[in-house]
């Protein structure tokens, strides 16, 4: 009997240490409470170390976004680099996903229009998805350049860009329309 009750008191130390040790932490993949952006981007970045908040990169971003537009700073493009380097070392997001949404927040050059269909006349077939394409990222680069880092030079630049890639397009545009008219 007293080997029985010794047993069962072994057994259960055994089981509740063994519990105890094997607990699993619970992340939570709440949006950050940091109100600054260096604060947020520390706090964003951990959470994204969490495979199960990978899903909320999208959300970390936008949050980080609305921050910074009411702290407009150049240093926050170095913090939204932090973040987009976070999503991708973590597996979050893509290399190429993260370069594509730097670039369309933070550079003045427009990458929503694909090489070949400036100079390609079946593409323009697509021109109105084109111009869509371009008038979305223009205002992610005003929201990204002038607003969150008051960068307005560069978003002048952007507007100079745009405007340059429209004129460009038209006349891509019209002349395959006289070529087709002459065959």
């Amino acid at each position: 009997m007293r080997t029985i009750s010794a047993f069962m008191a072994l057994l259960a130390i055994a089981t509740t240490t063994g519990c105890a040790s094997n607990t699993v932490a619970r992340a939570s993949c709440s949006m950050p409470s940091a109100q600054t952006v260096d604060g947020y981007v520390t706090a964003a970045a951990e959470d994204l170390g969490v495979a199960s908040c990978h899903s909320n990169f999208d959300s970390y971003f936008g949050y980080l976004m609305d921050i910074a537009v009411e702290s407009p700073a150049a240093a926050n493009k170095g913090q939204f680099a932090k973040l987009i380097r976070a999503g991708i070392d973590s597996g979050a997001i893509s290399s190429r996903q993260g370069k594509q949404l730097f670039n369309e927040y933070f550079e003045p050059e427009f990458f929503a229009l694909k090489g070949e269909a400036r100079s390609n006349c079946v593409a323009f077939r697509q021109k109105a998805d084109y111009l869509s394409e371009m008038d979305t990222e223009l205002q992610n680069k005003k929201i990204g350049l002038l607003d969150a880092l008051g960068d307005e030079a560069s978003f002048r630049l952007s507007q100079r860009y745009y405007q340059d890639l429209v004129t460009v397009i038209d006349a891509i545009d019209h002349s395959c329309e006289a070529s087709l008219a002459r065959r």
